[in-house]
């Protein structure tokens, strides 16, 4: 049989036949690949490497009063000591999400931000990732709260 005179059909049986018997020598080298273990959602996950590392920080302002003009924020933080308040909630909620995580966690405590070179200095510490409360405070305090 020469290859210039090949019609449709043997060309069809010849595919065929070299398609079968690729088939049957694949699946005898499927059948020796070793069967992976089935996924399992109760089983508990496998933790490689370190504690997840978390730093929150609470950007606010303090406003100054100021006679016959508006001058307070809005919110709930307007002094040191709201800002203190409620870094003491943020605390007891990232460790009670901490106590619920199912993989190593640890939360650094609150730092509190009121200025650019304050949120310059959080970016000193050693943490994996940041968590921004933003109370009140201008975007150049926002920005400077995340990483560089």
């Amino acid at each position: 049989m020469a290859f210039d005179s090949v019609n449709r059909r043997e060309f069809l049986g010849l595919t065929t036949a070299g398609i079968a018997g690729g088939m049957l020598g694949l699946t005898a080298s499927v059948s020796a690949i070793p069967q992976s273990e089935a996924w399992d959602p109760h089983k508990p996950l496998v933790c490689t490497g370190r504690a997840l590392v978390v730093q929150p920080v609470l950007m606010y302002h303090v406003v100054q009063k100021r006679p016959a003009t508006s001058w307070k924020s809005w919110g709930g933080v307007q002094s040191d000591e709201a800002a203190a308040t409620e870094a003491g909630r943020i605390d007891a909620d990232l460790q009670a999400l901490c106590s619920k995580a199912q993989f190593p966690l640890t939360i650094l405590p609150t730092v509190k931000v009121k200025s650019v070179d304050e949120a310059a200095k959080v970016h000193e510490g050693q943490y994996d990732a940041v968590i921004v409360c933003a109370a009140s405070g201008s975007g150049d305090l926002l920005k400077a709260c995340f990483a560089p």
